[in-house]
């Protein structure tokens, strides 16, 4: 997975919303902080574009992670 999030990374891609619902490491979906390890080394810009998403409870943010909110729209142009 590590792996895939840098390809996506290095896309060029606006907006890269991962399935972070994993409660343990080496899960079926990737924890927040795996994710984050993923997005090691990059700075406010490169981290501002990923987003976690499918949460099993609210959250707002690990360290510079962003989670999706209920209803928040994006606009990529």
């Amino acid at each position: 997975m590590f792996e895939g999030v840098r390809v996506l990374l290095d896309s060029g891609a606006k907006l890269i919303l991962c399935d972070t619902n994993g409660e343990r490491e080496n899960g079926v979906h990737m924890s927040p902080q795996e994710l984050l390890a993923a997005a090691q080394g990059l700075s406010g810009a490169g981290i501002g574009r990923l987003r976690g998403i499918h949460m099993s409870r609210k959250m707002e943010r690990v360290g510079e992670l962003q989670f999706v909110q209920p209803g928040e729209e994006f606009n990529l142009r």
